[in-house]
């Protein structure tokens, strides 16, 4: 007859059984478990922290993108008043000139029309280039101050 069916040795069988068990639960409980929780709890609190690090980086990424942005369009707007304060400016010179030069030569004051024309054109021109270098510069501004 097989050992395992012996009825005899059920009880040692049994006793062995318990014995093993209780020294794996101990051994669990003590030893592995305890270990486990601090693992798991480490990483837990590693990914509180990247996840909190990624919240204010994204926070600070929509900061910096409104500051960009307010800053262009203050920068477009800016460039469009000293834009129009020179046409302005230049339109009002040019209507002067042209009264005292229209009787001498009307050629003359044409000319003169289109080369300032021209020069609002350039200024125009520049004063876009500056908003851009100037947003550009406080973008730059933003990121290698932190």
């Amino acid at each position: 007859m097989l050992p395992q069916l012996d009825t005899s040795y059920y009880f040692s069988q049994f006793f062995w059984l318990c014995v093993s068990l209780s020294v794996l639960v101990i051994a669990f409980k003590r030893c592995f478990i305890p270990r486990m929780d601090k693992i798991f709890h480490g990483r837990e609190q590693h990914m509180k922290a990247y996840s909190n690090a990624v919240e204010k980086l994204e926070r600070d990424i929509s900061e910096a993108k409104a500051m960009v942005n307010q800053v262009y369009e203050d920068g477009l707007r800016r460039s469009a008043e000293i834009v129009a304060n020179a046409i302005k400016k230049y339109e009002n010179a040019l209507d002067t000139q042209l009264k005292f030069m229209r009787a001498e030569n009307e050629a003359r004051a044409n000319a003169a029309r289109n080369r300032i024309r021209k020069e609002i054109d350039g200024l125009e021109s520049i004063f876009k280039m500056q908003v851009e270098i100037t947003a550009q510069t406080a973008f730059e501004r933003l990121f290698t101050e932190r």
